[in-house]
């Protein structure tokens, strides 16, 4: 039996890079504020965890106070959170600060590959509560 081979009857669809979904102007993070918050915590999950091994996005290690490379992880205020929803920034109706709901990562727990776990989370809130306690957010 003769094979014939395979053709299709539409082209493939062309696809660019990907690009990130625009945020509205008063739901971005403010540059100034982002940079205040990693100067401020460094890695959160290494005050946490000491023995915690900071990583990039792509996994390469990096000490936990490498700031050029560190992200922000966007903390809601209440256990659970809203799953999919970042948490308050900008404009907040609380009438915080950006800073206030955002603590220093490495990009690796921050969306490269882990996740933060609970624990974490809890410390995180706590972080941020004693220093809104303080008056230093």
């Amino acid at each position: 039996m003769k094979r014939t081979p395979l053709r299709r009857k539409t082209p493939l669809r062309r696809t660019g890079p990907i690009k990130p979904k625009p945020r509205a102007p008063e739901k971005r993070t403010d540059p100034g504020e982002r940079r205040h918050v990693i100067l401020r915590d460094g890695c959160i999950a290494y005050r946490h965890d000491r023995t915690h091994g900071c990583r990039d996005t792509w996994g390469n290690p990096h000490g936990p106070f490498a700031y050029d490379v560190l992200t922000v992880d966007h903390v809601h205020d209440h256990a659970g959170g809203t799953r999919g929803v970042r948490a308050p920034c900008g404009g907040c109706a609380q009438g915080k600060p950006q800073r206030a709901f955002m603590t220093g990562m490495c990009g690796w727990l921050n969306g490269g590959g882990g996740a933060p776990s609970a624990a974490l989370r809890e410390f995180q809130r706590a972080y941020l509560a004693e220093l809104e306690a303080k008056g230093m957010l």
